[in-house]
């Protein structure tokens, strides 16, 4: 189930902005763009290029320069600025697109949720280079630089209700050498590109990019423009993990053994055969340790990587029949499967959250989960927030110290009260007392610096006084809130309608 905004149609809006803009003000930003239209050949909705069918390969170079590694292949179907992208990895598929409403992702189990906020943002100007709508935004041009060896002229092109774009432009030939999304904010990213291709006499397109940092690289292949596209689509894929629901019965939580850091566990039994797993918020996924998958019998598929805090996982896909808990049961579900040292078979994460809704009653240490259909019964008092579910964790804004904004991951599989990011101290003045210590994580550990906030606010709700740790996981204004914190509400996780209620325990 997908929530739906009014955002949709304004980025849908900005993305046809051909024409009914005023004209560049800025005479050489309007020279470098016009000098780009040359080169490109074609603007979105002139025609040139209505609709696109196109192949991707994903590289990644290892360190030490060992030959680049093809990672996943991907299919993409455009129709104008609408899109539906479809990428392999390890055998299973994950999806991204726009049908003019919404942006959607749906991952290889077929959960589907919108993507929003800065992520949809930085997804519409990225979309804007590459559909070639650049030139009919409205430019300011920033002055001549060296980049890469040659000479570019810097164009800012503002884009409406979403991100800045800083376009590097070679005056000699017109190409776009970089660009950059969200110059000076706190989303900044950087774009290289590295080729173009001309699939047809005079149509130029971007076939080659990475960002600026990243040893992944992207090539696009078999162009075929104008031809056929089903408008039906573009639209997300069938759900094909399914919940069957019974009574929603209580399932005991159990808290982690005295003097351990603190964690939440259920028990389970997946294709039959019974085990104790973490509740994880924090997790893109469901994971289990081989030991566990080679009791329960699961079905390899194929390999990936799983990111943690702190780590980077290679683990294995594969396929459970069915995953039961107390009366419900999630069938027919992909998850992870990783030799990482648990005190648990596994841990639950985004997949066994995105198709139900999920009460965790910290009062008397129970579950519930019911069936996004029905009567779910609210807490009362406390909150409803919408949260951000594109990176397949809840992420709510929150403010820290009474004046910093921050993201926040609502992590229950993470023991510790707050992560911060470096730029959260050195870029907006984030003071805490700190002590540096190691914290580990699920596949790695990392050194932070720690020690104590004045208080966090969730909307109204005050929390005084958390535990706080830098880390360098996140960036800018991301950040982590664990079970330190998560533990004193009562919560209800609703991701079929991208929404978290939280109350304040007594």
């Amino acid at each position: 189930m997908i929530r739906r905004t009014r955002f949709g149609t304004v980025a849908l809006a900005a993305l046809l902005l051909l024409g009914s803009g005023p004209a560049p003000s800025d005479d050489e930003a309007a020279a470098l763009l016009a000098r780009h239209r040359t080169y490109a050949g074609w603007q979105l909705g002139d025609g040139t290029v209505a609709t696109l069918r196109v192949g991707r390969k994903t590289f990644e170079e290892p360190p030490g320069g060992a030959g680049r590694v093809l990672l996943a292949t991907a299919a993409e179907a455009r129709i104008g600025a609408l899109f539906r992208d479809i990428e392999t990895i390890g055998g299973t598929t994950v999806e991204t697109g726009f049908t003019g409403n919404l942006f959607w992702q749906s991952n290889e189990n077929g959960f589907t949720h919108q993507i929003a906020g800065d992520e949809q943002r930085f997804l519409v100007s990225t979309q804007l280079v590459f559909n070639e709508a650049t030139t009919a935004l409205d430019g300011t041009f920033k002055g001549y630089r060296t980049f890469a060896g040659r000479r570019v002229g810097i164009v800012r092109v503002q884009v409406p209700q979403s991100f800045a774009i800083d376009l590097y432009v070679d005056p000699e030939t017109g190409a776009y050498r970089r660009f950059d999304v969200d110059p000076g904010g706190d989303n900044d990213r950087a774009v290289i590109v590295d080729a173009y291709a001309e699939p047809k006499p005079g149509v130029r397109l971007i076939s080659q990019w990475h960002y600026d940092g990243s040893r992944r690289s992207y090539e696009y292949g078999d162009f075929q423009i104008n031809a056929p596209v089903d408008p039906q689509e573009l639209h997300p894929p069938a759900q094909t993990a399914l919940w069957t629901f019974g009574s929603p019965v209580a399932i005991p939580l159990e808290p982690s053994k005295r003097l351990a850091p603190p964690r939440i566990y259920f028990h389970a039994t997946v294709n039959g055969t019974s085990g104790r797993f973490l509740l994880d918020t924090g997790a893109s996924n469901i994971l289990f340790t081989k030991e566990f998958a080679d009791r329960a019998g699961l079905v390899a598929l194929g390999a990936t990587q799983t990111r943690s805090i702190g780590a980077t996982m290679s683990t294995k896909m594969a396929r459970a029949a069915g995953i039961d808990v107390g009366d419900d049961r999630l069938q027919n579900v992909i998850v992870n499967v990783a030799d990482v040292p648990l005190d648990a078979d596994g841990l639950m994460g985004y997949d066994f959250f995105a198709g139900a809704v999920v009460v965790v009653d910290f009062d008397h240490s129970l579950m519930r989960i019911y069936d996004p259909g029905a009567n779910v019964p609210r807490l009362g008092k406390g909150i409803i927030a919408v949260v951000d579910l594109a990176s397949e964790r809840p992420v709510l804004p929150l403010t820290v110290n009474r004046t910093i904004t921050m993201r926040a991951m609502l992590d229950t599989g993470n023991p510790f009260d707050v992560l911060y990011s470096p730029e959260a101290v050195y870029k907006y003045g984030l003071v805490s007392l700190r002590d540096e210590k190691v914290r580990p994580s699920i596949g790695g550990a990392e050194v932070q610096e720690c020690g104590w906030l004045d208080e966090l606010s969730f909307g109204p709700i005050v929390y005084q006084h958390p535990a706080a740790c830098l880390s360098h996981a996140f960036e800018g204004r991301d950040g982590l809130v664990g079970l330190g914190v998560l533990r004193h509400f009562n919560m209800i996780f609703d991701y079929p309608h991208s929404k978290i209620e939280m109350q304040l325990r007594e």
